[in-house]
């Protein structure tokens, strides 16, 4: 398979799921998405794999930890974002990895209506 390196420059995903094409809906199969830019979470991650990435790049975090207390902090940080990857993915219902799709971004219909009044402040 073809490799390539898909760089996103929002440094959040609301951008991403606004969009009707979904990087791995334009792709398909035929190349791995990876997604480097602005993970900074479990969160994040999980956000990246339901979008369709395949590998997903954490440079921030090592870095805060290596730069606090050397590997042993990278150690720490990339434990301790494992163990809140593994939660969210328990707490959301996903036994595993393949059962990430997009379908896991899609909340309930928006049928409410938000106040028309404005602050007055």
């Amino acid at each position: 398979m073809v490799s390539a390196l898909l760089r996103f420059a929002p440094s959040h995903f609301s951008s991403l799921l606004k969009d009707s094409v979904f990087p791995s809906l334009a792709v398909g199969d035929k190349t791995y998405i990876m997604y480097d830019s602005g993970i900074r979470g479990a969160a994040d991650v999980f956000k990246a794999l339901a979008i369709g990435a395949k590998f997903v790049f954490v440079g921030r975090l090592w870095i805060y930890g290596l730069s606090i207390m050397g590997e042993h902090g990278v150690r720490h940080v990339m434990k301790s974002l494992l163990a809140d990857f593994d939660i969210l993915q328990n707490v959301a219902g996903f036994q595993n990895l393949s059962q990430i799709d997009r379908s896991a971004l899609e909340s309930f219909e928006a049928n409410y209506q938000l106040p028309s009044d404005k602050s007055k402040l």
